[in-house]
């Protein structure tokens, strides 16, 4: 992919090492996957795509469901964000969430008092209240 963008005349801005580290059950990750385990294979890939594509920012963990007003559900093999940066320590160079608070079919039926009903999705209230 870094090869074939670059041919392509392209550069790739920013990538993350793990989609969605902290919840590694959903992504493939082995089980008892931790975050001893995403520090030691980031300290892996940083140097990799360091070398690779010397422009591209590293992101920091793109987590997900985790807020500030409630704690995590009890998910198997959940790793708070706060548990992976304090693993790998100052490692990256830029920080990134992901955050599924649109109307969607597939994050709806996971936690449907989170969505984003669309009447409200561009309302002043979500985008600058963050839908509180």
């Amino acid at each position: 992919m870094l090869a074939y963008t670059k041919s392509a005349g392209g550069r790739i801005a920013a990538a993350e090492f793990m989609n969605e580290p902290n919840l590694p059950t959903f992504g493939g990750a082995p089980k008892g996957y931790d975050a001893a385990a995403y520090s030691r294979d980031l300290a892996i890939f940083k140097p990799f795509l360091k070398q690779n594509s010397p422009g591209t920012l590293l992101l920091a963990p793109g987590s997900t469901a985790e807020t500030p007003d409630r704690p995590p559900r009890a998910i198997p093999g959940f790793l708070t964000t706060d548990a992976l940066l304090t693993a790998t320590g100052p490692a990256f160079d830029i920080f990134d969430y992901h955050l599924y608070a649109a109307v969607s079919q597939r994050c709806a039926q996971r936690s449907p008092e989170a969505q984003t009903k669309a009447a409200d999705a561009l309302s002043a209230d979500w985008v600058f209240g963050y839908g509180n």
